[in-house]
């Protein structure tokens, strides 16, 4: 009986955690009226995207569980930045950037 209600508990965890990495950026979007969520985001297939909803180019930090984190220069609208959960967040840097060529 004490295995299967620390399992139930366990699997509750996950699924809560889960629904977080979406939870701030959702009520962003919808204020915004953006097709995407602000911000980093995974979708039902375990991709991680980074939802840009400014205008302008800016510098994103890409967040790996195991390999060395990234930057990269994104513009509005949605970025593919890996597959989660090896990529574990995405975060704005607070510094703009120029357009990649």
């Amino acid at each position: 009986m004490r295995k299967k209600i620390s399992a139930a508990l366990v699997a509750a965890a996950a699924l809560a955690t889960l629904g977080l990495v979406n939870t701030g950026s959702a009520a962003a979007s919808e204020a915004q009226g953006e097709k995407f969520p602000c911000g980093f985001y995974t979708n039902w297939a375990n991709w991680a995207y980074y939802g840009h909803c400014g205008s302008g180019w800016v510098e994103i930090e890409v967040k790996r569980l195991i390999s060395p984190n990234d930057r990269r220069c994104v513009g509005p609208g949605t970025t593919h930045v890996g597959y989660h959960p090896g990529t574990t967040n995405a975060v704005y840097t607070r510094k703009t950037c120029t357009k990649p060529r």
